[in-house]
């Protein structure tokens, strides 16, 4: 039925409450136009923020607010641009943080986030711990334990629980400094992980084939000539020369069957022929590695 944003100003900005609901007033005369908006200032934190109410209907052509990715770029994109308008600051780039979840934050609010108690047990290890033997122990009476400790990756759970994050993933959501280098390294036992090699494989290209030239070896070979012709020339001269007149019977029997063979097998050599030709526009000439390189460097050079 509605949807709900929330446009937030910095603690550190000279913004009044008068100020920072004219921008959210002009902010959707400018992205929701003919919808129906409430805009509620607050001050009750230590930041001054607007909560934005759509109804999701347009007044006017009765079309859905279209609530995905673009619609909130194009709202970031307006409101940076009344804060700068204001004299505001606004975010020049990302922090790099994924973020964290809805549900993460109000168990976090109340004390009961596992992952926000994890980062306080590491935030204390790097401070009592100097070898990996102490971080382990450290973390195991914290309520963590470390079921893989690699050259890459350490991975926490919860002791009596299932729940487990990959220290990167944790450094997503709370910053770089859950990382397992940065937390290694304030501990003192860093070591650099040794770089994965992985063996070059030399591509080798096959020649190019096309299905009628892959039909005509196979037919050809289930299917083969009566014989060579230098053979058959010379057994027709053989029965030439005979007197017997069997061997003639025989001569124009052997022509019969060879030429109602030859021409069964010409008449489907000559269809798949036509066929291929047809389809000689679809076989691609593939260039070889090194060609590709020359045209890159010819690119480069242009």
């Amino acid at each position: 039925m509605a949807h709900h944003y929330v446009q937030s100003f910095s603690p550190n900005e000279k913004v009044t409450p008068e100020i920072a609901h004219q921008i959210g007033v002009e902010l959707m005369k400018k992205v929701a136009p003919n919808f129906q908006v409430i805009i509620s200032t607050h001050i009750d934190k230590d930041h001054i923020h607007n909560h934005i109410i759509i109804n999701s209907v347009n007044m006017k052509t009765g079309m859905k607010w279209k609530a995905d990715l673009d619609t909130r770029l194009d709202m970031r994109e307006e409101s940076d641009r009344l804060s700068k308008q204001y004299g505001l600051t606004i975010i020049e780039k990302n922090s790099g943080l994924r973020g964290i979840d809805q549900s993460t934050q109000k168990l976090a609010e109340k004390g009961q986030s596992w992952k926000v108690n994890l980062c306080k047990a590491l935030d204390e290890a790097t401070q009592m711990c100097i070898t990996k033997e102490d971080f382990i122990r450290y973390m195991k009476n914290k309520g963590f334990d470390i079921p893989r400790y690699t050259d890459r990756h350490i991975t926490f759970q919860k002791i009596g629980e299932t729940k487990k994050i990959r220290a990167d993933t944790l450094a997503e959501q709370f910053g770089e400094i859950y990382k397992k280098e940065n937390l290694e390294k304030k501990m003192g036992f860093y070591i650099p992980p040794a770089p994965i090699s992985t063996p070059q494989r030399k591509r080798v290209q096959s020649p190019f084939i096309t299905e009628f030239e892959r039909f005509e070896k196979d037919y050809f070979s289930k299917n083969p000539p009566l014989a060579k012709v230098g053979e058959s020339k010379k057994l027709q001269h053989h029965i030439r020369q005979s007197s017997n007149p069997l061997m003639a019977l025989l001569l124009i029997i052997f022509k019969l069957v060879a030429r109602r063979r030859k021409y069964l097998l010409d008449k489907k050599y000559h269809t798949l022929r036509r066929y291929n030709k047809s389809q000689r526009q679809y076989k691609k000439y593939q260039p070889s590695l090194a060609e590709q390189v020359k045209r890159i460097e010819r690119l480069q050079r242009t």
